[in-house]
């Protein structure tokens, strides 16, 4: 034997080696394959079961595993989709959508989240219990087309190389060409799904032209006719109805019946790891992530009220002085009730139209027979013959008064102001005045100009092409002539016309003491309230020190005794005196407010305020939970979305709407919030025991729900038959009725896409408050209810408006457009969530509560 061995030492060599290959990376990425896609390794102490669905489990480490091949594969798609676009070709293939170069989906799933992660697990199971097959060619065929062609085998191997890079998790080829394959009979399973809900299949749509975010579908992707006109009516149809809202809550004392204990336990698996949100029906009874803070909320009010009562009388009128010198505080007068009239779409060219049809008959004297009948004549001599008229007349008042008068007639029918007229038109006010007979005579003395404007002679000869086309029957009245473009009056000419000045006027000072008193105020109060907050801020984080220190100790002192090892040497430290800031408020009128332990929807909770005349009035319950935001470059957040991540560290002041280092933005806000946090409590899963009482709270609201609709249904039937609403219910007060709305609503932004409408009165309406709705006629009643169930509306509809024959018909000419698309999608985005929610339950999907001692991410 050994001989033998000795022999063929070379080939037994040869042999080992590769064995040991094979063992070293083969084996190990079929196995971590395997397990993840068929759950063969059960969990254990170390490694405990995360999640467990019909035919699948992963652990923790499993999971981890599948997040770092996942990021690999989708950087390797990423890549073939950045050389495909270099090389000028466009990505095709099942599941890839270009939308714009931020967004889109690039044919596999982009998330990594555990839960996305999962759901292509399931997803691919489906596939396969559908009977669709995936092999390496497959892959492959992806590949390529997704390239458009302009990649070859070999190009995509250098790809796959530089979308791994070197890491302490060892990721193969192989393990990559795997998790694609899940991907893909992912993305064909979701293509299956859908394919009763879409309209639309990803890959048939293209970037629409330079508007970015709207998408042009082909032939073989446009929504069918009748969803469009689904979507038409919901943009469209406007409904008015009343409707009495039944509170949920007070029919749960009516439910009589105990829950079972299966029931109870079948509502807890349900919903265990799922967080509560009152936007929504579904129970939730994980622990939520819940924060306590401490604010203070620093209005600039007090601080001016003080400031003002040091600004002085002398002062004031400095003030009042400089800004009368600066042109402020002027009496604004009101503008002429004349507006200027829209030139006449009909006859937009003629000067007559405006004119007052009535004039020329009440003086059917020499002058308008004369004209019509001298213009053919001699149109540039004709300005002659008025001037030697025009020295007998001599009042000089009464035009004055006249030309106000008639001047708004100037420019009726133009859209021009009224000091600027067209050469055209620059006649036509005169030649009202010459209608009125002495006033026409009054301007002997604005000829005087004109001897120094012997050019002038030249103006008829250039209006008089413009004369006759704007209207034979209306010469150039030679007493115009001297209003040239050049209309400011003339100082050289005739002082004495040259309009006087109107005296400015301002207001007294008694009128404007207060504001002037409040503006002097203002700065010196923005000044003492930012020094109130530099005191307050590095007070609150020099406890944070002190604090967080004491708290770091305690929590290490709690794992050595959890692990059973001896506490440490290192000598204790105390607990720091609770926090007090009122040496450092002092007598400015501000002070702390708490919150308890609340989560992002508690601190947002609004409550009843009774008012002076016996109504209440909601009002937030912790002020700065509803009105406090903080800005950034380019948006705002609101305070739960700032102030509520994890594990951030206690007693450290933050301020709103900006931040500290930004006090240059300080001083112009009126309300400035400084917040810290007091104590966190991390979320976590609970165990059927600790989550008992909410359970049966929200098994009794589910029966109560039962009993309102049913209560609710009650009242519509009746109201159906034609009796009033209002002579049905005990709170007819209570009953809303809103203005017309419709189903979506588009917003006032660009590219803005339909969004749910807002009902005044109703809170939460969603989908089951709309669908039921709007399948009424009118007349009819139904039952409506809020997103979260928590109210029940029995609803009639009074009238509609929006939709009729006419529209139908323009619908069928106008055809498909970007709102109607987006309006057909956020129906389909609907009815996919109830898809989805129906698969998961079908396959029995769980979620593991954390091992002892260990916190949910």
């Amino acid at each position: 034997m050994l001989k033998v061995i000795r022999d063929n030492s070379k080939i037994v060599l040869a042999v080992t080696c590769v064995v040991l290959v094979m063992a070293w990376l083969v084996v190990p990425s079929l196995e971590s394959i395997f397990h993840i896609r068929q759950g063969a390794r059960g969990g254990n102490t170390s490694d405990p079961v995360k999640v467990t669905w019909r035919g699948g489990q992963l652990t923790g480490s499993q999971l981890r595993q599948l997040k770092y091949v996942h990021n690999r594969a989708v950087e390797f798609v990423v890549e073939i989709l950045r050389e495909t676009t270099r090389r000028q070709g466009t990505p095709r293939a099942p599941g890839y959508m270009f939308v714009n170069m931020q967004s889109g989906q690039i044919g596999i799933s982009p998330y990594n989240d555990d839960g996305h992660l999962v759901e292509t697990l399931i997803l691919a199971q489906r596939a396969k219990e559908l009977g669709v097959v995936v092999n390496d060619e497959t892959v492959k065929n992806f590949l390529i087309k997704l390239s458009d062609y302009t990649l070859k085998e070999g190009e995509l191997d250098g790809l796959m190389h530089k979308s791994m890079p070197e890491s302490q998790v060892d990721i193969s080829p192989g393990m990559i060409i795997e998790h694609l394959k899940t991907e893909i009979l992912a993305q064909q399973a979701r293509l299956m799904l859908q394919a009763g809900v879409e309209s639309f299949t990803p890959g048939d749509i293209t970037q629409m032209g330079t508007r970015p975010m709207r998408m042009l579908f082909r032939d073989h992707g446009l929504v069918g006719p009748g969803e469009m006109w689904d979507a038409y009516e919901r943009l469209n149809r406007k409904l008015k109805i009343e409707a009495y809202p039944l509170n949920v809550a007070d029919f749960v004392s009516k439910v009589k019946e105990e829950p079972k204990e299966a029931d109870l336990q079948k509502l807890f698996e349900e919903g265990r790891g799922r967080l509560p949100n009152p936007a929504f029906p579904e129970p939730g009874f994980r622990q939520p992530h819940k924060v306590a803070f401490q604010y203070v909320k620093a209005d600039l009010a007090p601080f001016l009220e003080a400031a003002k009562k040091e600004i002085t009388d002398e002062q004031i009128a400095k003030a009042y002085e400089e800004s009368k010198a600066k042109g402020e505080f002027k009496v604004v007068e009101p503008p002429p009730m004349n507006p200027v009239k829209p030139v006449d779409p009909a006859n937009p060219a003629d000067p007559a139209k405006p004119a007052d049809p009535a004039k020329p008959e009440e003086n059917p004297g020499e002058k308008p027979s004369e004209k019509p009948a001298d213009k053919p004549e001699a149109p540039a001599k004709e300005p002659e013959a008025p001037k030697k008229e025009e020295p007998k007349a001599e009042p000089k008042a009464e035009p004055k008064k006249e030309e106000p008068k008639a001047e708004p007639k100037k420019n009726e029918g133009s859209s021009l102001p009224r000091d600027i007229q067209l050469v055209n038109f620059q006649n036509e006010p005169k030649k009202d005045e010459t209608k009125k007979g002495e006033p026409k005579k009054e301007e002997p003395k604005k000829e005087e100009p004109k001897k120094e404007d012997k050019p002038a002679e030249t103006k008829p000869a250039e209006t008089k092409p413009a004369d006759p086309a704007a209207d034979p029957a209306k010469p150039a009245d030679p007493a115009a002539t001297p209003t040239d473009p050049a209309k400011p009056v003339d100082p050289a000419a005739k002082p004495e016309d040259k309009p006087a000045e109107k005296e400015v006027k301002f207001k007294p000072l008694d009128e404007v003491k207060d504001e002037i008193r409040t503006t002097l105020a203002r700065p010196i109060a923005s000044d003492r309230r930012q020094l109130v907050i530099n005191a307050l801020v590095p007070e609150v984080n020099a406890y944070a020190r002190q604090f967080n220190r004491w708290k770091a100790y305690q929590d290490r002192e709690k794992q050595l005794k959890a692990e059973g090892a001896p506490p440490s040497k290192s000598p204790s430290i105390e607990k720091p005196a609770p926090l007090d800031l009122s040496k450092t408020i002092g007598d400015s009128g501000l002070k702390v407010e708490t919150i308890p332990l609340v989560d992002q929807f508690e601190v947002q909770d609004m409550i009843d305020e009774p008012q002076a005349d016996g109504t209440n009035k909601k009002v937030p319950k912790y002020d700065i939970g509803v009105n406090g935001f903080r800005f950034f470059e380019q948006n705002s957040a609101t305070f739960p979305q700032v102030a509520f991540g994890e594990r951030e560290s206690l007693y450290q002041a933050e301020t709103l709407p900006f931040a500290l280092e930004q006090k240059q933005f300080l001083g112009g806000i009126t309300t400035i919030y400084i917040y810290w946090r007091t104590d966190e409590q991390p979320s976590k899963e609970l165990d059927f025991k600790a989550a008992h009482d909410n359970v049966v709270a929200a098994w009794k609201m589910e029966e109560a729900l039962k009993l309102a609709k049913a209560a609710a249904e009650k009242l519509a039937a009746e109201a159906a038959k034609g009796k009033d609403l209002k002579t049905l219910v005990d709170k007819p007060e209570q009953i809303i009725t809103p203005p017309a709305f419709s189903w979506f609503t588009v917003g006032a932004a660009q590219f803005a896409r339909p969004s749910l409408s807002e009902v005044p009165g109703v809170r939460f309406a969603g989908q089951d408050f709309f669908l039921p709705i709007f399948d009424l006629q009118v007349g009819q009643a139904g039952v409506a209810l809020d997103q979260p169930h928590a109210i029940v509306y029995a609803v009639k509809l009074l009238g509609e408006e929006g939709v009729s024959v006419d529209d139908r018909a323009q619908f069928l000419a106008k055809g498909t457009d970007p709102e109607l698309v987006d309006a057909a999608w956020q129906s389909q985005l609907y009815l996919q969530s109830e898809l989805y929610s129906e698969l998961f339950k079908k396959y029995n999907v769980k979620w593991a509560p954390p091992a002892k001692g260990e916190e949910a991410e």
